[in-house]
């Protein structure tokens, strides 16, 4: 079970005027249907990276301002076994019955990208 504490990774503590409530709301409703997801799936995985106070995404990835991960919606579970993103990959019923979308296995080789808002394909897998 992915935790609040986990999801921002002390960001919270760091980046305390960026916690917008609506953020704190985005990642509660992210977390509770990661953790049904992970329930499903049958084994724990960690939180790779949660939310993002912009300062963070910039240096991170300086292309990608507008991330999900910075309004809240989106975290990386890691994935080095591969298992998660296959048993998604067979089950994305499931993926689609909780509102998540997952980015393409192919652009993220050790971790399990998820977000709850639509990318702009539309697409239950989606190319970043």
């Amino acid at each position: 079970m992915i935790s609040l504490k986990e999801f921002y990774k002390g960001r919270d503590s760091l980046y305390p005027k960026d916690l917008t409530v609506e953020i704190a709301a985005n990642s509660s409703k992210l977390l509770i249907k990661v953790n049904e997801l992970l329930r499903l799936f049958g084994e724990p995985r960690s939180c790779n990276s949660g939310w993002r106070p912009l300062t963070i995404q910039l240096e991170i990835n300086p292309r990608a301002p507008n991330s999900k991960h910075v309004t809240g919606n989106a975290i990386d579970l890691e994935d080095r076994d591969g298992k998660l993103k296959n048993w998604c990959l067979a089950n994305l019923f499931h993926l689609e019955r909780l509102g998540l979308y997952m980015e393409d296995p192919n652009s993220t080789p050790t971790w399990v990208h998820l977000q709850q808002v639509a990318p702009q394909s539309g697409k239950r897998v989606f190319k970043p």
